[in-house]
């Protein structure tokens, strides 16, 4: 099939499966999500972290992502730096958990229905899926969190200390772009080949999942500059809304998210389709 009439029949598919509505459904999931995350996080700076090492990350961070949407991200770090503790750390883990899976859950409806499956799957292996891949999802932003964020903290305090070759150090500063792709890659991967209840072969499986990461690792990465952008250069949300700007552009920036991930699972389904009719 030619790229056309797959960009039209993913077009098709992305409208008759309400995908806009379903991508706010799961961007109000990551948004509660995203701030017991912060708390957990921030009780870990509270024993390890600094003022500065806060700026640092929110430098770092801000290179990836627009900087309207993390603003009230950077807040929250600033004031609860000094306050945390390990049971606000258990406590927001396990917050994070439990609205993490529902937007999985979310995302996993849609996929099946995107596949055309129904979910056959227990209660209790949906469940073990689930966990398992916000796991896998947790470790990969573990590393991304290390190459792209505590790299720069890391550099800083090597070269203050022990002197590191220039050389080194913009090689160092160029690696950890291609490894982040790679990273979001494999979240991608990961979401696409384990959340949808279909039965293929290993290879047609990743066939059908290759694409579909590969458009949200490049869109997602492109949106997210463009957004910040815009934000920076054109919208005026702050000057409108005041202070609740900066949660409109993060809520907005969370949105296309999910919106862009749905529409790689969508791209996903459609080719799982094509393989199927040639194998038939």
């Amino acid at each position: 099939m030619s790229f056309f009439n797959t960009l039209k029949n993913v077009t098709k598919s992305t409208i008759k499966d309400d995908c806009l509505v379903m991508a706010g459904s799961m961007a109000f999931n990551l948004i509660l999500t995203l701030f017991p995350f912060i708390i957990a996080i921030t009780a870990i700076f509270g024993t390890i972290g600094t003022e500065q090492t806060v700026n640092q990350i929110m430098v770092s961070v801000k290179s990836v992502a627009p900087s309207g949407a993390l603003y009230v991200v950077e807040q929250t770090l600033r004031e609860t730096l000094n306050t945390s503790s390990k049971g606000i750390l258990t406590i927001s883990f396990l917050i994070g958990i439990v609205f993490a899976s529902n937007a999985m859950n979310v995302l996993r409806k849609l996929l099946n229905k995107a596949y055309g499956v129904p979910e056959t799957r227990s209660i209790w292996k949906i469940r073990a899926i689930t966990l398992w891949v916000i796991v896998l999802f947790i470790l990969a932003m573990f590393v991304i969190t290390n190459m792209i964020i505590m790299g720069r903290v890391i550099l800083v305090f090597l070269d203050s200390h022990i002197g590191l070759p220039e050389n080194l150090i913009n090689t160092i500063n160029f690696v950890r772009w291609p490894v982040t792709f790679l990273m979001l890659f494999i979240i991608g991967f990961i979401i696409y080949y384990f959340i949808p209840n279909i039965s293929a072969t290993f290879k047609n499986r990743l066939l059908s999942t290759f694409p579909g990461t590969l458009f949200f690792t490049l869109v997602w990465l492109g949106m997210s500059r463009l957004f910040g952008l815009y934000v920076e250069n054109f919208a005026q949300y702050n000057k409108v809304y005041g202070t609740f700007g900066a949660v409109i552009i993060l809520l907005l920036w969370l949105y296309y998210t999910a919106l862009v991930i749905i529409i790689g699972g969508e791209v996903n389904s459609e080719v799982y389709r094509q393989i199927k009719t040639k194998e038939i």
